[in-house]
């Protein structure tokens, strides 16, 4: 296998990624450890005081090797626990603990249904970023009130508690360098000392000024962000422990899987083996090639990406039998597994001859019960059973092909409902343990660092002002960096035809694939019928135009803001799937959409650019040609973004011009008054009658209920206040009017209604002078 990729998972010389924490060592064979140490037990650099902290809590400790050990290979193993079987081994006293670094030995913590720990290892940054500080701002958390261990690598593990039945990702692709680590993993205790950096994990404020008893829950946007999704697991996975799989890869050379195709179906294999609870044995053994002994963050994440239902790409664990008795390692066979049942594990795709009926229907189709509708797989694309039936009853002679599939004589996967899960599998679980089918899928271009000055230049050329060029670029990175995002505003870009406001959509389409995106016309948007909503991340949306906009816009924003997405097909019942859709909009007309005061959810963008020449053009679409898009993925993932993709959508010039467009001519007319502060508006007071009597009649004769404008003008647009009014009867001649304040809310509902209306009058008597 050759220097990384997106694609290998694995890489020699990317980061400086030391051993993961939880590697298993067999006892016995070349992974038993060594003790032997130049320097000897390092008592005097143990904290044991350290341990003190985890026994109010009820933790978990367990014994790890010295910092010193190694295995015959040579490798630091001073992390990992003592023995096999150690996710179910009596756990350690606190007394225990000491007695154990006495001696010389690490301890760790066996996490449990309730713990989460946020392993932070920035030897696994990207250059120039802070996963940490993004994943808070992004999140809107802080991570400072946890109790926390500084780890003798310079790292970070942050304890917090998670509800017991949310499950999470190890790893997260958009925060290189946090791992989230939960029940069945293990971290190093305070206390302990690092293998190679030789220093002791220490808790960050001695003593801890949040108990590891009275941790506290994890936030909950951290929780929904890592949950993993639900998956079904094949009925034949999972027959192996993890510590099983560390004994048979301990007979498999890791230098003998450097082609990557060989490395990948030896890990689908294992995973299969496992249902996926094998990952730190797998990152052991990969690593132990040392092409690859810095890559465990990139390895783990590989594996993170992969299901434990891998019937339909039919690597098993047989696949995994066959590598060894290649390598002459049958002994290592589980007892219960004949030999001669492994070599068929890819034989049935690698027959020659025709497919068969059966393998044809279980591997192309599924059916879908709330859409009524089979899937073709390999396209997603829907036929209804007649068209099924149509198109492959020839396939079936034996009897009604239909009644053949509800019966299972024709083996089709069959699901409750449909789903889209940016990132997870094919085949995902929902609520209740519902069976559903995922139409992500993972199209995007492959990342590769390059030169992106054409997609820089043309950014700046659409958008100049550079807060708002910054709007776009963040928005462009969330798409890529965290796809499973919604993000709660649509982006609108206006600007004149010819200026290559589209190009920005065909290379958004290559970053995130084809088959996540939706490319509705303005008249399918305005249909009762939504299947342009089904199945994608983002809808780009061409032209938007000025004709029907308030129809328009009542269409978009339940795609903007809903949870759900209520999908109403032409034929068929409707159905719900989880709204993971984004709307990238592009328009020739400055009044495309009403905008509503207070708007939260367009974010829109003025162009002023003009035509560039024909070499311009012509530059920019070799660039989308060529290996300009994988470059531009690589820009935008590294890209530290400050745009809240939960939050509202930020205010620009062109967006006020967009409102100010749509208003009523008596409201632009009112508009144009107020942001020249020309009377009644040179005054924070004003009256509605004051306000009526500034309008001309033509303009006032264009309004049905003049009063009523007025008054919503006021309320909505100019956010005015009205205070009560003076009602005593006096010889003050104060007015009983009315009065709204336009600005100063604060100074004039502190002075009462009677200073207010000697304001007004004082400011009227001036005006006549």
């Amino acid at each position: 296998m050759s220097d990384f990729n997106q694609e290998d998972g694995r890489a020699g010389g990317i980061g400086n990624t030391g051993a993961p924490e939880g590697n298993r060592h067999s006892d016995s064979g070349e992974h038993a450890p060594i003790y032997a140490s130049s320097s000897g037990p390092r008592g005097p650099a143990f904290r044991p005081d350290m341990l003190e902290a985890y026994q109010a809590g009820g933790y978990e400790l367990i014994p790890l090797h010295s910092p010193d050990a190694v295995d015959r290979r040579g490798r630091a193993i001073g992390k990992a626990p003592v023995g096999r079987g150690w996710r179910s081994a009596p756990r350690l006293s606190v007394e225990e603990a000491r007695a154990h670094m006495a001696s010389g030995g690490n301890v760790g913590v066996r996490l449990r249904e309730t713990d989460l720990v946020v392993d932070v290892d920035p030897r696994n940054f990207a250059p120039g970023d802070d996963p940490v500080a993004r994943l808070a701002r992004d999140l809107g958390i802080d991570l400072t009130g946890y109790p926390t261990v500084v780890t003798g690598g310079g790292g970070l593990h942050i304890y917090m508690r998670k509800p017991e039945d949310a499950v999470l990702r190890d790893t997260l692709e958009a925060y290189q360098g946090i791992e989230f680590k939960a029940l069945g993993r293990q971290v190093v205790a305070a206390g302990s000392v690092h293998p190679s950096a030789e220093k002791p994990y220490v808790w960050d404020d001695d003593p801890l000024a949040v108990p590891l008893a009275s941790a506290p829950m994890a936030p909950a946007s951290l929780i929904e962000l890592a949950r993993r999704p639900e998956r079904i697991v094949a009925a034949d996975a999972g027959a192996r422990t993890p510590e099983e799989l560390a004994t048979m890869l301990g007979g498999l050379d890791a230098t003998q899987f450097r082609e990557h195709s060989d490395w990948l179906q030896l890990m689908m294999a294992s995973h299969h083996a496992t249902a996926g609870e094998g990952r730190d044995e797998w990152i052991e053994w990969s690593t132990s090639d040392p092409e690859y002994a810095q890559d465990a963050w990139i390895i783990g994440s590989r594996w993170d990406s992969l299901h434990a239902d891998t019937a339909g790409k039919r690597i098993t664990e047989k696949t995994l039998f066959k590598a060894l008795v290649t390598a002459g390692r049958s002994d290592l066979l589980p007892r219960t597994t004949a030999e001669e049942d492994f070599p068929d594990d890819l034989s049935e795709t690698d027959k020659p001859g025709p497919v068969s009926p059966l393998k044809k229907f279980r591997d192309e189709y599924v059916w879908i019960v709330d859409a009524e509708s089979f899937i073709r797989r390999s396209d997603k694309r829907k036929f209804s059973a007649q068209q099924f039936k149509s198109f492959n009853a020839h396939l079936w002679p034996e009897g009604e092909l239909l009644n053949a599939v509800w019966k299972d004589k024709l083996p089709i996967r069959k699901l409750e409902s449909l789903t889209y899960e940016p990132g997870a599998g094919e085949f995902v679980t929902g609520l209740g343990g519902a069976p559903l089918y995922n139409l992500w899928r993972d199209a995007s271009v492959k990342p590769k660092p390059g030169d992106v000055g054409v997609f820089l230049e043309h950014m700046a050329y659409m958008f100049p002002n550079e807060v708002e060029r910054s709007y776009v670029l963040d928005y462009l990175a969330i798409l890529v960096q965290r796809p499973a995002d919604k993000i709660h505003f649509a982006l609108l870009i206006r600007g004149r035809q010819g200026t290559g406001k589209s190009w920005i959509g065909t290379l958004v389409s290559r970053l995130i694939g084809e088959p996540n995106i939706s490319r509705p016309s303005n008249a399918v948007v305005q249909e009762k019928y939504t299947e342009w909503q089904e199945g994608a991340q983002l809808a780009v949306i061409e032209e938007l135009t000025a004709l029907g906009r308030q129809e328009l816009s009542n269409r978009l924003k339940p795609v903007i803001t809903d949870e759900y997405l209520c999908i109403r097909p032409m034929y068929g019942k409707a159905y719900n799937l989880p709204n993971r859709l984004n709307l990238l909009c592009f328009t020739n007309n400055a009044d495309a959409l009403p905008i509503e005061p207070g708007d939260r959810r367009w974010l829109v963008v003025f162009s002023e650019a003009q035509p560039a020449s024909e070499d311009y053009y012509e530059r920019l679409f070799q660039f989308l040609d060529g290996n300009g898009p994988a470059a531009v993925a690589h820009w935008l993932g590294q890209r530290v973004i400050s745009l809240n993709p939960k939050g509202v959508a930020p205010k620009t010039t062109g967006k006020d011009e967009m409102r100010r467009l749509n208003l009523s001519e008596v409201e632009q007319y009112l508009d144009e008054m107020l942001r020249e502060r020309l009377p009644p508006f040179d005054f924070d007071l004003v009256r509605l009658e004051d306000v009526e009597a500034a309008i001309p009649d033509r303009v006032a004769r264009q309004a049905k209920n003049l009063r009523g404008l007025v008054t919503t003008w006021l309320k909505e647009e100019v956010q005015a206040l009205r205070h009560p009014r003076y009602t005593k009867q006096d010889a003050s001649g104060r007015p009983s009017s009315t009065l709204w304040s336009i600005s100063n809310h604060d100074h004039w509902t502190g002075l009462g209604a009677a200073s207010r209306a000697d304001a007004y009058m004082a400011n009227c008597v001036k005006e006549l002078t």
